[in-house]
């Protein structure tokens, strides 16, 4: 919901730039950020700085949605997900939850489906093509 944390600081790092986009899974908060980024009714927002300034902060990045997501799948749902998907992927980037239950979890993946999987970390950087 972009409440804090790092989603926040992705969000207000990635922003600005036109070639990002923010995907959206799951439902946000009734006057959450996150809602008011999703529906469009906030273009810009003020940023506290480190020097204790606000810097208005422009959201020119592209705002998406994908319906059908629950934010507590469990690994049943999650693998039965995947199977569903037509073309079968090519690659499954797991980059929600504990590190030990996502490199399982792309671990599994990766052998039942036979596809290139893996467990991101905070930070990793992917080209997506």
């Amino acid at each position: 919901m972009l409440n804090g944390g790092a989603s926040l600081d992705y969000f207000y790092k990635m922003a600005e730039d036109p070639r990002n986009t923010i995907v959206f899974v799951g439902w946000q908060g009734e006057g959450s950020l996150g809602r008011k980024v999703q529906t469009g009714s906030i273009k810009s927002l003020g940023v506290a700085q480190e020097n204790g300034k606000t810097k208005e902060l422009k959201i020119n990045m592209r705002v998406e949605t994908l319906e059908g997501f629950s934010g507590h799948s469990d690994h049943n749902q999650l693998v039965a997900f995947i199977r569903a998907l037509k073309p079968k992927p090519k690659r499954v980037l797991v980059c929600h939850g504990d590190r030990e239950n996502t490199i399982e979890f792309a671990r599994y993946v990766a052998n039942r489906f036979r596809v290139n999987s893996a467990a991101l970390r905070n930070l990793d950087a992917v080209r997506l093509r």
